[in-house]
C-alpha cells in the first residue's frame, strides 16, 4: 500500500533566501561598557575587547598570514603547528588582547545563571493545548489506546492540510513498510504515537514537530537491524519557511516566517521521544578476538561486551576503526556486513573477512612478561562500532553536498529524547545550521538525552551543540564526516555531557565550503570544545585528518554571545568539567590539543587517564596554558609523545610514555604497520620549552619512559627533549621538577641538541636543568655543552668534574646546584651589541652574556634579557659593556626562577655595578635630532615609525608615526632615560625641549590647546623596584598637555627638578601619548642637565647586597 498525499494549510513551503535568519542575535539585556579597561594588545595593535582571527581564504589576510599563503594550501592536511598554522595564529594570535581589569566572575554568580534556565526572547515554548489539565507542569501523555488510527485521520482528511492538530493524538498503524508520500510536509502540532511494530517510510519536503512526535522503546528482544523499520526520507531543493501554529502559545514569534532551509526535520517548541534502540544493547565495544574460518581469512570475530551479540544480527554494518600510525593509515578503517551470529559463544562471522588483520585484545603476541602495561593489548585493540539502526533519517538524494537536516530550534526546557537514530547523508555543506543533528539557541534543555544514534557520511559535521546547555550524548556513532564531528558551536554552550561516544574518519572540510569565515573545519577535529565547562568522558577519536579533541577556547561568538549567561565570560578561565577515560589514537594530526589560543585554567584543572597513541603529529599538544595536570594514562606510538609551549604549573603524573612499544615493533615485522620513523625524522617522548616565564614549567611525577631507542629508525630518539620551535627570546628560563622519572635505558634520556643548534628563533643559550629525578645519580645539574662555557666558570671546581653525556648536547655536572636569574632590560637596537658581564668578587672570575630577544623591534613590550645559573655561597657583581666601554642599558629588573629541589632557599648574592655619571648625562634624550636617519633610541607601544624629511628648524630628519589613526589611538611613543645617570641626581635641574606636530587621517596638521582631545600629553615618570617582592611602583615628574599648530612646528619647555628617592629609580622614560586618531611628527627633543656632569656627587651608585635567605613568596 502507498499512500500520496496532497496538503495545503497553514504551514507550506517557501523560499527564504537567507539561511543566515538562523544567526539573528537574540535580546541582550546587558550592555558591556568598554571604558575604565586596562588592556593586554593585540600584537599588530587592534584594540578591540574580542580577539582577532585571521583564516585562509579571508579577503582581508594581514601581509604576515599572506605571504605565507598559496592557494591550494587549505586543501592539503595542515598539521597542527606545521609552518603555515604556525604563522597565522602565532605570530599573529600569540599577544591575544585580555582584559584585565576585569573582575572575574565570581563561582557561585556563575552557577546561579547556569541554574536560572534563562531563555531569549526568540524562544519557543510547549503549548498549553497539549498539557494534562490536572497538572499544567506535564505533557499529557494522551493514552494511544484513546488516539486516531493514521489510516483513519488519512482518509478523513485526503482533502485538507496534513497536520495533528493542537491537542489531538495519532497512532501510526502502518505496520508492513510501505511508503508514505505527503508532498508538502508533515506538522505534528499535536501528538504522533508511533508503536515499535510499525513499518514504514515517510517521503516529505518537511517535517516540523511543535507538539510531540513519541516513536516507542524497541521490544526487549528487538535487533539490528530489524525488518521492521522506520524511515524518514526528507525531498525537495527549496528553503522552508514555517510560522507556529495558532493553536500554539509561539504565535508571537517567526509572524514573518522563520527559515529552516531545505529538507529540513526541525523541533520548534515541541518534544520528540524517540527511543529506536533498547538501553542495553551496545553501540561499540572493543575486538576481543579476530581469525579465519571456512576458507577466509579474518572473517571471524568476537567482541569485548558479549550483550553485542546478542542485539546485532544479519546484515548489521560493522565498522572498524584504524590501528595503523596516522600519517597514511589516519582513515585505515573497515566497514564489514554480518552474515550471522552464534549468540550463545558470541561469535560473529562477517560475509567477507577483513583485508586485514585487526589488533585485538586477545593479540599480545608482541608481548613478554618483562613488557607490563603494554602487554595488556586491551589498551590498544580497535574498536569495533554498529552503523546501522532501525529508525532512519535520509535524504532522497545529495546534491552539490545538501542533504536533510535535525534541529531543535529556539525550545529550551524541553527535554529531547533521541535515540537509536541512523542519519545518513545528512547535513548541508557551505550553509550555516544545516548539519544532522542540531541543537540551536536553545539553551537549557535539562533532560535531553542524544544517544545511541549513528551519523555517517555527513556533508558538514555530526553532532552540534548551539547556544544550548545540559544535554547528554552518549553511545553515539560518527562515520566519515566532512568537519567538526562533536562540537560546541560557539562558545556559549555549558553544563553538556559527551559520554562514551565514538568518532572515526573525521574529514577535511575545505575552506571554500565553510558556512562563514573564521571557521576552523578545514583543520578537522573529531571534538571541537570551544568552552571548557562541559564534560568530556569515556569518547573515542579514532582517525581524524587533522586532530582527535581539539579545545580551541577563541571566545563566545553572536548569537550565544547576547545570552545572559555569557555575559563578561572569558572561556579560556572557567573550570573543566570531567576530562576522564578518553581514547584518542591514529589521527594524521593530533591528539589531544588545546592550541594555539590556550587555557588559562584554574588550578586543580585535570585531564584523567587519557590514552593517546598513533598519531601521526604529537600526542598531546599544549600551547599557553596554565595549571594542567595530565593524571594517569598511556601516551604511545605517537611520532611525538607530548609537547608543552609556553606552559606555567603543569603537572604530569602516572602516566606511561612509549616512545615505539614492543607491539608496534612486532606488527611492523608483520608488515601490518608502517613505521612513522624514517632518518630524517626525530622521535620524542615529552618536550619542555625554554621559555615558560617565571615559575615552574612542566612537573613529571612517577613517569614511565620506555621505548626510546637509536634501533627504532628515527633520526634521533629521545625521552625528553627541549623544544626548538617559537623560542622567542631563545634563553632558558624554564624550571621543570623530576620526581620518581624511570626509564628503561641509561641513554636516550633528555637532549637539547635542536634547540641549541637549530632553533627556528635563535639558538638556545643558558641550559641549566635539575638532573635530580632523571640522571642516573638523582642529583646534580645537566648544563649545556656548547662553545661558550660561562655556565660552568662560577661552579666550585670550574666545571672540570662535568661530565659529556652523549648525544645530548649537554654536560652532567653531579655536584652543582643553581638557581635560573633572568635579568630583564630595555629591548631597543641601541643596546643590541651590549654585553652583561658577571663578576665573582672573591675570585674575580667573569662570565658573559649578550641579549636576547624575540622579534627585534621598536615596540617598548619586546623586552630584552640576559640569563645566568649562579650558585649559592659566592657573591657576584652585575655590569654592562658596549665596545668596552662601562654603560646601563637603560633599566634592569633581576628576576629569580624557582629555586632547585637540591637547595630550596638558594639565592644568589647579587649587587648591580652601575657606571659613574659622566658627559653622557648631561643629556638624556636618545637621538632627539635624528640627524643620524633613523629612529634608534625611539621606542613605540604598537604604532610604529618612519623617517620624514624635512624636520624642524631647516634639519634634515624627522620622525613620525604611522598607525594612531588606524589603532584607536592608544598607542604611545616613549623614550627611554639612562637610570644610572639618575640615581643620586636627587635635586638636580633639568630643562625638556622639543618640536612637535600632528597631523588627521588625511596628513593635515591641526591646531590643538591643551586640554582638548587633540593635544597630546608628555609625560615624565620613574619606576622603583622592591627586589625582594618583585612588586614595582610608578612616580610622576612631569605631565603636561601640549599644544600644536596648523602652520608648521610647535615648540615645547619645561624645568624639572628630581625628587629625593629618584636614588631608587630603577626605569625612567618620557611618554608621549592621547590625542586619539592623530599621527604625532617630533624632532630636536632633550633632556638636559643645568649643572655640568663634573658637578654630579661622587658617592656610591649600588644598592645594599641581596639577603641571601628566599623571600616567603616567590
Amino acid at each position: 500500500m502507498k499512500y500520496t498525499v496532497v496538503a495545503v494549510g497553514s504551514i507550506a513551503s517557501s523560499s527564504v533566501a537567507i539561511a543566515a535568519n538562523l544567526r539573528a542575535g537574540t535580546s541582550n539585556d546587558y550592555s558591556k561598557e568598554n571604558e575604565s579597561r586596562s588592556w593586554m594588545w593585540h600584537d599588530y595593535g587592534k584594540l578591540d575587547p574580542e580577539p582577532t582571527s585571521y583564516w585562509l581564504g579571508d579577503d582581508n589576510l594581514p601581509p604576515w598570514i599572506k605571504n605565507h599563503y598559496h592557494p591550494g594550501d587549505e586543501e592539503i592536511f595542515p598539521e597542527l603547528g606545521h609552518p603555515l598554522y604556525r604563522e597565522m595564529f602565532i605570530a599573529g594570535l600569540d599577544d591575544i588582547m585580555v582584559d584585565e581589569s576585569e573582575d572575574v566572575l565570581a563561582a557561585d554568580e556563575l552557577d546561579e545563571r547556569r541554574l536560572q534556565h534563562l531563555h531569549s526572547k526568540k524562544a519557543l515554548v510547549e503549548s498549553s493545548c497539549n498539557f494534562s489539565p490536572e497538572d499544567v507542569t506535564l505533557f499529557d501523555p494522551m493514552d494511544q489506546n484513546k488516539c486516531t488510527l493514521w489510516s483513519s485521520f488519512i482518509s478523513e482528511n485526503m482533502d485538507n492540510i496534513i497536520k495533528i492538530p493542537c491537542g489531538s493524538c495519532i497512532t501510526m498503524d502502518v505496520l508492513d513498510g510501505s511508503q508514505i508520500s505527503l508532498l508538502y510536509g508533515l506538522s505534528i502540532v499535536g501528538r504522533l504515537f508511533i508503536p515499535n511494530d510499525a513499518s514504514f517510510e515517510i517521503v516529505t519536503p518537511w517535517i516540523i514537530v511543535e507538539g510531540l512526535l513519541e516513536i516507542e522503546a524497541s521490544s526487549e528482544d528487538r535487533k539490528i537491524p530489524s525488518e521492521k523499520q522506520i524511515k524518514f526520507t526528507l525531498t525537495g531543493t527549496e528553503n522552508v519557511s514555517f510560522t507556529p501554529d495558532m493553536a500554539t502559545d509561539n504565535t508571537n514569534h517567526c509572524e514573518s516566517g522563520c527559515n529552516v532551509g531545505v529538507k529540513p526535520f526541525v523541533v520548534a517548541g515541541g518534544r520528540v521521544m524517540i527511543k529506536g534502540m533498547n538501553d542495553d544493547c551496545p553501540t561499540w565495544t572493543l575486538l576481543l578476538y579476530i581469525g579465519d574460518a571456512d576458507g577466509e581469512v579474518n572473517n571471524i570475530i568476537r567482541l569485548k561486551d558479549p550483550q553485542a551479540a546478542k542485539c546485532w544480527t544479519t546484515g548489521a554494518e560493522l565498522l572498524f576503526t584504524s590501528d595503523q600510525t596516522g600519517l597514511n593509515g589516519w582513515d585505515d578503517d573497515h566497514i564489514a556486513v554480518i552474515d550471522s551470529v552464534d549468540t550463545a559463544t558470541g561469535e560473529i562471522k562477517l560475509v567477507s573477512g577483513l583485508p586485514k588483520k585487526k589488533t585485538s585484545i586477545e593479540e599480545c603476541e608482541g608481548c613478554d612478561d618483562s613488557d607490563g602495561f603494554e602487554c595488556n593489548c586491551e589498551n590498544i585493540a580497535v574498536e569495533v562500532a554498529i552503523l546501522s539502526r532501525n529508525i532512519i533519517i535520509q535524504p532522497d538524494e545529495v546534491l552539490d553536498g545538501i542533504g536533510n537536516h535535525f534541529i531543535v530550534y529556539h525550545t529550551p526546557n524541553v527535554p529531547q529524547i533521541i535515540q537509536g537514530v541512523e542519519i545518513k547523508n545528512s547535513g548541508q555543506k557551505g550553509i550555516l545550521g544545516r548539519y544532522p543533528l542540531h541543537f540551536h539557541m536553545s539553551e537549557s534543555v535539562f533532560g535531553s538525552v542524544v544517544s545511541k544514534n549513528s551519523v555517517r557520511d555527513s556533508n558538514q559535521r555530526c553532532y552540534v551543540i548551539h547556544g544550548s546547555h545540559n544535554v547528554t550524548l552518549s553511545e553515539n556513532v560518527a562515520y566519515n564526516n566532512f568537519g567538526h564531528c562533536y562540537m560546541l558551536e560557539d562558545g556559549g554552550e555549558w553544563d553538556n555531557l559527551f559520554q562514551n561516544n565514538i568518532g572515526v574518519r573525521t574529514k577535511v572540510l575545505p575552506i571554500v565550503d565553510h558556512p562563514k569565515h573564521g571557521l576552523s573545519d578545514h583543520f578537522p577535529s573529531t571534538f571541537w570544545i570551544t568552552n571548557p565547562a562541559n564534560e568530556i568522558i569515556g569518547n573515542v577519536a579514532a582517525g581524524s585528518q587533522s586532530s582527535g579533541i581539539w579545545f580551541e577556547l577563541r571566545g563566545i561568538n553572536e548569537p550565544s554571545k547576547s545570552l545572559p549567561i555569557n555575559h563578561g565570560i572569558d572561556t579560556r578561565r572557567l573550570a573543566l568539567g570531567r576530562f576522564k577515560d578518553n581514547v584518542v589514537h591514529s589521527n594524521r594530526g593530533n591528539g589531544l590539543a588545546l592550541y594555539p589560543i590556550g587555557y588559562f585554567a584554574p588550578t586543580g584543572t585535570t585531564f584523567e587517564n587519557t590514552y593517546v597513541y598513533k598519531n601521526n603529529g604529537v600526542g598531546i599538544f599544549f600551547h599557553g596554558v596554565t595549571n594542567i595536570k595530565i593524571d594517569g594514562g598511556y601516551i604511545a606510538d605517537n611520532r611525538i609523545g607530548m609537547r608543552n609551549f609556553a606552559v606555567a604549573n603543569s603537572i604530569l603524573e602516572d602516566v606511561t610514555v612509549v616512545g615505539v612499544s614492543k607491539h608496534l615493533n612486532y606488527m611492523i615485522n608483520e608488515g601490518r604497520v608502517e613505521s612513522f620513523c624514517h632518518p630524517n625524522r626525530h622521535m620524542y617522548g615529552v618536550s619542555f620549552h625554554p621559555n615558560e616565564g617565571i615559575g615552574h614549567g612542566t612537573q613529571f611525577y612517577n613517569i614511565d619512559f620506555s621505548g626510546f631507542t637509536d634501533s627504532n629508525g628515527c633520526k634521533t630518539s629521545n625521552a625528553l627533549w627541549l623544544e626548538n620551535d617559537q623560542t622567542r627570546s631563545h634563553l632558558f628560563n624554564n624550571v621543570q621538577v623530576f620526581s620518581d622519572v624511570t626509564f628503561d635505558s641509561i641513554t636516550n634520556r633528555v637532549t637539547v641538541c635542536e634547540a641549541i643548534h637549530n632553533s627556528h628563533d635563535g639558538d638556545v643559550t643558558n641550559i641549566a636543568i635539575e638532573a635530580n629525578g632523571i640522571s642516573p645519580y638523582n642529583r646534580g645539574f645537566y648544563l649545556q655543552d656548547s662553545g661558550d662555557q660561562s655556565l660552568f666558570k662560577h661552579l666550585f671546581d670550574g666545571g672540570e668534574s662535568c661530565v659529556a653525556v652523549d648525544g645530548s648536547c649537554l654536560k652532567y655536572c653531579a655536584d652543582a646546584c643553581l638557581r635560573l636569574v633572568i635579568f630583564e632590560t630595555t629591548g631597543s637596537s641601541w643596546t643590541d651589541d651590549i654585553q652583561m658581564v658577571i663578576t665573582d668578587t672573591a675570585t674575580g672570575i667573569q662570565s658573559f652574556d649578550y641579549k636576547h630577544m624575540w622579534r627585534p623591534s621598536t615596540n617598548i613590550v619586546n623586552k630584552g634579557f640576559y640569563g645566568a645559573a649562579l650558585p649559592a655561597g659566592k657573591a657576584f657583581s652585575v655590569s654592562f659593556l658596549q665596545r668596552g666601554t662601562k654603560v646601563w642599558p637603560d633599566f634592569v629588573y633581576e628576576k629569580y626562577e624557582v629555586a632547585p629541589q637540591c637547595n630550596v632557599s638558594l639565592r644568589p648574592d647579587i649587587t648591580f655595578d652601575y657606571p659613574a655619571p659622566t658627559s653622557r648625562c648631561n643629556q638624556l634624550i636618545k637621538n632627539g635630532d635624528l640627524e643620524d636617519g633613523s629612529y634608534v633610541g625611539w621606542q613605540d607601544f604598537f604604532t610604529d615609525f618612519e623617517m620624514v624629511s624635512p624636520g624642524a628648524d631647516g634639519s634634515d630628519y624627522a620622525v613620525k608615526t604611522v598607525r594612531r589613526t588606524v589603532a584607536g589611538g592608544h598607542v604611545s611613543v616613549h623614550n627611554m632615560l639612562d637610570v644610572s645617570c639618575l640615581r643620586g641626581a636627587q635635586g638636580f635641574a633639568y630643562q625638556i625641549e622639543g618640536k612637535i606636530k600632528i597631523l588627521n587621517s588625511e596628513e593635515e596638521m591641526i591646531a590643538c590647546n591643551p586640554g582638548a582631545s587633540c593635544s597630546p600629553r608628555l609625560t615624565l615618570k620613574y619606576e622603583t623596584y622592591n627586589r625582594q617582592t618583585s612588586d614595582r611602583s610608578a612616580h610622576i615628574i612631569l605631565r603636561e598637555h601640549l599644544s600644536t599648530l596648523s602652520t608648521g612646528w610647535a615648540s615645547f619647555s619645561f624645568h624639572i627638578t628630581l625628587p629625593d628617592d629618584i636614588v631608587e629609580a630603577t626605569q625612567a622614560t618620557l611618554v608621549l601619548d592621547q590625542a586619539a586618531g592623530y599621527n604625532f611628527v617630533l624632532d630636536n627633543w632633550s633632556m638636559e642637565v643645568e649643572q655640568t656632569f663634573s658637578t654630579f656627587p661622587t658617592l656610591s651608585l649600588n644598592p645594599s647586597p641581596m639577603p641571601s635567605e628566599a623571600p616567603s613568596e616567590m
